[in-house]
């Protein structure tokens, strides 16, 4: 499940690592960054939650899976008016790369990072001040949903039976024994 998670990522971080005028493309939040790798784009899982799907007990295991992405854009300031006009913009095109790409939303053909839908997105403004330097970070909080069937293990495969029928009177058996075998694909 979590690598279901991990190729939505990678398909965010394949779509935005072409946008221009960022030092750093990452897939974490960590390390911590410096003065120098600013502006920097951060994509990474934060949470996923298992819910249960269907009927317990009734079949595999089955869970509808809660998401949560952060795309996070991190700018170093010396005036906040100017840098919350840029982050607001760079959000903007992040959103706008990703939610109008029809491959991305689910029209395309990848199915290795399908999910049925975005839940919300969350934006969020974190301001801290790391050493000399003062910087914002605007994290955009996706959640996406899809669904997950743990499907048994079955080592050996139900692939051929032989049937033999015979009517309950013992002096016709001879004359109507049948032997069937059916093979299943």
């Amino acid at each position: 499940m979590t690598t279901h998670t991990t190729a939505i990522r990678e398909a965010i971080y394949s779509r935005l690592s072409g946008l221009p005028g960022y030092m750093t493309i990452r897939k974490q939040g960590t390390p911590t960054l410096s003065v120098d790798d600013l502006p920097a784009l951060s994509i990474f899982i934060a949470d996923e939650r298992l819910d249960p799907d269907g009927d317990a007990n009734a079949g595999p295991p089955k869970f509808g899976v809660t998401a949560t992405i952060i795309v996070a854009v991190s700018r170093g300031f010396d005036d906040p008016t100017v840098t919350d006009g840029e982050i607001d913009s760079d959000v903007d095109a992040i959103e706008n790369t990703l939610l109008t790409d029809p491959t991305f939303v689910g029209f395309g053909t990848d199915a290795s990072f399908r999910f049925e839908s975005i839940n919300g997105i969350r934006r969020r403004r974190v301001f801290e001040k790391d050493g000399e330097a003062y910087f914002v970070e605007l994290q955009l909080e996706f959640q996406f949903f899809y669904r997950w069937i743990y499907d048994p293990v079955i080592k050996d495969d139900f692939a051929t039976i032989s049937v033999t029928a015979k009517p309950n009177n013992d002096d016709e058996a001879d004359q109507f024994n049948r032997t069937w075998s059916i093979t299943t694909s």
